[in-house]
């Protein structure tokens, strides 16, 4: 076989391995998004038993300081009127609601049915952070309530304040990426205003307003935008890393020179390095402490293959090969775990 063609193989098997690796749990893409990952995130919203009875549906939504998070406010006001009935406030509510008196709240825990799947496939596209969400299969928001209100018309006039806790994204578990909300009714709205304050030139509010299955949808999004270009630049380290580590692999591949084993390695060892990243996963413990320097042992053998003349590996070779997985050890601990606990 075509020596050339014999190492493009080996580095091809190694690219392979290293790919099939990043399958494995041990890499994922919650490890770099780690909050993405909410079982129980909720709409924001009234749900009405009947909508066709209210009238006048209007909705002010602002943000609150609570310690160093957000919380989403929504002022609502609407009339009713027709047949006794019940509205259902979506999320938890985090503080007291007060309503008008003698309406008394009645808790009961209830996921709703519906075309909610609908509402979460067309929001989740045209919310600014979509290709973030999209790295979890399993990201979207659950109709679930805690809190019924019987409507009377005698009451007629409705108005109320609602705190809910936004859906907060970071990025390695320590920066804040985003505060994600979406609010959805099946009332007809008249007015939903946002009146959200925002003074910091690095915090970006972005809305997106439709109607899906004859629900009403508005979703809030304050982001980062430090954050998010900090998120957007090692992207574009790691696929800088991976094709620089693939060229010279290549590039010493097709020059067939022995004195270029070191090349052959670091360009190996690129592509290891910034192979999870390309995919917008980080590595756990389990992955940096182990399964990279066991790649790494198998990227010195594969780059000792490439420069022999036959494809036979010697005892020093893998002795050599030990040696350089017990560097790598180290290394892989100054550039992942030490940054963590920074």
């Amino acid at each position: 076989m075509n020596k050339k063609l014999q190492n493009g193989i080996i580095f091809a098997i190694f690219l392979l391995i290293v790919f099939l690796s990043t399958l494995l749990q041990a890499f994922r893409s919650d490890i770099l998004y780690p909050s993405m990952v909410q079982e129980n995130s909720s709409f924001d919203g009234l749900i009405f038993d009947n909508p066709v009875n209210v009238s006048d549906f209007s909705v002010v939504r602002s943000i609150e300081k609570s310690g160093d998070s957000n919380l989403f406010k929504y002022d609502v006001s609407f009339h009713y009127s027709g047949d006794r009935s019940d509205v259902r406030i979506l999320n938890t509510p985090v503080r007291q609601i007060y309503l008008p008196e003698g309406v008394e709240p009645s808790r009961s825990n209830a996921t709703l049915k519906g075309e909610y799947e609908k509402v979460n496939q067309s929001i989740l596209e045209s919310m600014n952070l979509k290709n973030i969400y999209g790295l979890d299969s399993d990201f979207a928001f659950l109709a679930k309530s805690e809190m019924r209100i019987s409507l009377n018309e005698d009451v007629g006039e409705y108005q109320m304040t609602i705190y809910t806790a936004p859906r907060e994204i970071t990025y390695t578990g320590r920066k804040k990426l985003a505060d994600a909300g979406v609010f959805i009714t099946n009332a007809r709205t008249e007015r939903f205003t946002d009146n959200l304050g925002i003074r910091d030139k690095g915090i970006k509010p972005f809305t997106n307003t439709k109607t899906q299955s004859g629900i009403y949808v508005n979703s809030l999004e304050i982001v980062n935008q430090n954050t998010v270009n900090t998120a957007n630049l090692l992207d574009k380290v790691s696929a800088a890393f991976f094709v620089i580590g693939f060229v010279l692999v290549v590039a010493t591949i097709f020059l067939g020179k022995k004195n270029l084993f070191p090349v052959t390695l670091v360009g190996m060892y690129l592509t290891l390095l910034s192979m999870p990243g390309l995919l917008s996963k980080g590595g756990s413990n389990l992955g940096i402490l182990v399964i990279f320097p066991v790649l790494s042992f198998l990227a010195y053998l594969g780059a000792r293959l490439i420069h022999k003349p036959k494809l036979k590996l010697e005892a020093k070779d893998f002795k050599q090969a030990l040696g350089a997985t017990i560097l790598f050890f180290f290394l892989c601990i100054l550039l992942f775990i030490v940054p963590r606990g920074l």
